[in-house]
């Protein structure tokens, strides 16, 4: 049977057959117009439906011209009137249906690609659509409300003819006949499985259609009724068609791409390969000759302008790509750098990264929904073939570094730093006095005076975690939390690094760690840096200690060479948040207050002395019982006290990361890490007041 027909009759009769798709596919407006144009003047017109639609507005046309006829329509969907199908149907003044046939009603869609405003200006086509196909059903489906059909598209509603009757959409239901698939080029506009419902399980002459009030089968996806039979509803039936296709061809372009980067071929011949839309064993013999052409070609420069045109193009695509993500983290603050980044195409979330990444490496990532984005852009990540794990991992950097000078430590305010070049304990050489200059006569030989050969110790280790960005952080576009996991962990890092420092600041109950250069705690009277009773800070108390530093004796370079002093004067007062009021009024007051005298000249006002509060030193000592204690420090360029040392030119922690492994969290996994140590190379530089006069 031909698939569609015009047919004039005796009696000015007519009879049209529609057993095709709607539009460039089967028939269009155009064609149908010049054969309708063709039959004349006919009183009646008999037009027989089994369609499954096709494009919505070659089938509002052939609607129209059927409606602006003079002749009288009547429909019989024989089979099926689907989609654009079933608004035709309409245009009869009598609409017949078989018992075993279908309509179908669904809502107008759209495969389009293009910017916001041109989606936005499609979807408002589509809802201008939407109401001129509800328009047409109500011209039979009286008693139904514009909602009410509205509705029933919005679920793609399958009907039989008892249904479609009773709902009105038709007038009459006719006996069971059976009949052709109807001819189609769009199989992803009805599925599988309610294709087979009507055309091949053929519901026999003269059976009864099943009740409306009979239980129907439940959608294995979404759990909506559907006919007996199927498996799946229209929606997700299409869904799982296109999601399937989608996948194989992305398993194909990912598949190429390995076999010919293995290969190193060329990146615009790995897309031609691509773009042939060949499989990789459909391809060999191709693979085969460019790998002989290759071999074939004299070594490549190492300026080559292409190499480097390539290199520029990467680097600035993760340069602008981190820069995007930075801002709109608010990790980036630069006016010029805000400003700059919007100068480009914004990468404004993590999804839009990992679609302009998949593009750039040759994956069409239109379509992807958010799960399907991040197993593609994991699983390329995991053959090197993406970009993300470079812009995430300068992300994270960039954000560790500004979070971690950032962190609320106070150790790097008084405490000095060095560099040791590995693991091994480094001795920390103490440079003893020189003693007194000779005299030198006319004549007189120079003397050789020795140094002392005294020393501490420090050496450095290494503290890390690992961390992971989620899959499911990922589908989830979860950027904040991607940002501030590593935050965390970084100024987790600067803490630590806090706590060792006053940990060895008050190691053994507050006399800290032994010395080696004469196997006594670092604070003790035969270091002349332990003030027991001075009480808590005051200009008295602070004079006191400064004092001892003044008065410090320097190492001598033999027993009996001639003492000298340290003469430093103090810089930093350190000590718990017990103190802060009393400091701060002591160190920014012009008087002194202890007198209780007017005019009484307060000498350590102005500055000089930088104060110092911690709480967690403030957390030990009170554990210790010396609430109130304090300590003043001398500039460590002056003279030496604590050092922080770190691995040479780590000066900062390090990332590292990785596509996680099999049997660990998806994702990515990233391993932060840093290596310091605390060393104490010199008593003489800081001082310790236990604050006792206060009752501490």
């Amino acid at each position: 049977m031909k698939k569609w027909y015009m047919m004039k009759a005796q009696n000015r009769k007519a009879e049209i057959s529609i057993y095709a798709d709607i539009g460039m596919w089967g028939i269009t407006a155009e064609q149908f117009k010049k054969e309708f144009q063709s039959l004349g003047e006919v009183d009646s017109i008999d037009v027989r439906i089994n369609s499954y639609g096709g494009e919505v507005f070659d089938g509002f046309a052939i609607y129209n011209l059927l409606k602006d006829s003079k002749a009288e329509i009547n429909v019989i969907i024989d089979g099926i009137a689907a989609s654009i199908a079933s608004v035709i149907a309409m245009a009869g003044k009598t609409i017949k249906m078989h018992a075993n046939a279908m309509l179908m009603i669904h809502n107008p869609a759209v495969c389009m690609c293009g910017e916001a405003n041109d989606l936005r200006k499609e979807a408002d086509v589509l809802d201008k659509l939407k109401k001129s196909a509800v328009e047409a059903y109500q011209t039979h489906a009286k008693d139904l409300s514009e909602k009410d059909i509205s509705d029933l598209m919005d679920e793609t509603t399958y009907m039989t003819a008892e249904e479609a009757k009773e709902w009105g959409f038709i007038d009459e239901v006719i006996e069971a006949v059976e009949v052709e698939e109807p001819e189609t080029n769009t199989a992803i506009a009805v599925p599988v499985n309610f294709r087979k419902k009507i055309f091949t399980n053929k519901i026999p002459a003269g059976s009864q259609p099943p009740k409306k009030e009979e239980p129907m089968n439940k959608c294995k996806d979404c759990g909506k009724e559907i006919p007996e039979g199927q498996e799946r509803c229209f929606d997700c039936a299409v869904k799982k068609e296109r999601a399937e296709a989608q996948m194989a061809e992305r398993n194909r372009i990912s598949n190429i791409q390995t076999i010919c980067r293995a290969s190193n071929l060329a990146d615009d011949v790995i897309q031609k390969m691509v773009d042939t839309g060949k499989s990789v064993d459909q391809l060999s013999s191709e693979i085969a000759d460019e790998i002989k052409k290759m071999k074939s070609l004299p070594p490549a420069q190492p300026q080559s302008p292409a190499v480097s045109l390539t290199k520029d193009e990467t680097e600035k695509f993760r340069a602008h790509a981190v820069n995007s993500l930075a801002v709109m983290a608010g990790i980036e603050k630069d006016p010029a750098v805000i400003a700059e980044t919007k100068k480009d195409v914004q990468i404004n979330s993590l999804h839009g990264l990992m679609r302009r990444d998949l593009q750039r490496h040759g994956v069409d990532a239109i379509g992807m929904n958010a799960e399907q984005l991040v197993t593609t852009t994991i699983r390329m990540a995991g053959t090197g073939s993406s970009d993300l794990p470079a812009i995430l991992g300068d992300l994270t950097n960039k954000n560790m570094l500004k979070k971690y000078e950032e962190a609320p430590v106070t150790y790097n305010q008084w405490c000095d730093t060095m560099e040791v070049p590995d693991f091994k304990a480094q001795k920390l050489i103490k440079m003893s006095n020189f003693g007194d200059i000779d005299d030198l006569p006319e004549g007189t030989p120079f003397k050789n005076k020795k140094l002392s050969d005294k020393y501490e110790t420090v050496s450095v280790d290494t503290k890390g975690n690992i961390f992971n960005i989620s899959r499911q952080a990922m589908v989830n576009d979860d950027l904040r939390a991607i940002v501030r996991v590593p935050q965390a962990m970084v100024q987790a890092i600067a803490r630590r690094i806090n706590k060792d420092v006053y940990d060895k600041l008050t190691y053994n109950s507050l006399v800290g760690p032994v010395m080696n250069e004469d196997s006594v705690a670092l604070f003790d009277n035969a270091h002349s840096n332990l003030i027991p009773t001075s009480g808590v800070p005051s200009v008295t108390s602070l004079a006191a200690a400064e004092r001892k530093l003044m008065e410090m004796p320097l190492l001598k370079p033999e027993p009996d060479s001639v003492t000298q002093y340290a003469n430093v004067q103090a810089k930093y007062l350190i000590t718990g948040t017990a103190n802060k009021l009393t400091v701060a009024q002591l160190l920014n007051t012009p008087f002194d207050n202890s007198k209780g005298i007017a005019g009484v000249n307060n000498p350590y006002a102005g500055g000089r002395i930088i104060p110092v509060f911690d709480a967690y030193l403030q957390a030990l000592l009170t554990a210790a019982g010396k609430a109130n204690a304090w300590y003043l420090a001398a500039d460590p360029m002056q003279m030496e006290h604590f050092v922080v040392a770190f691995l040479q030119g780590q000066r900062t922690p390090m990332l590292r990361s990785e596509e996680s492994r099999v049997g660990d969290a998806q994702g990515f996994t990233w391993e932060i890490s840093f290596d310091w140590g605390i060393g104490v190379p010199e008593y003489r530089g800081i001082i310790y007041n236990d604050g006792a006069s206060a009752g501490g």
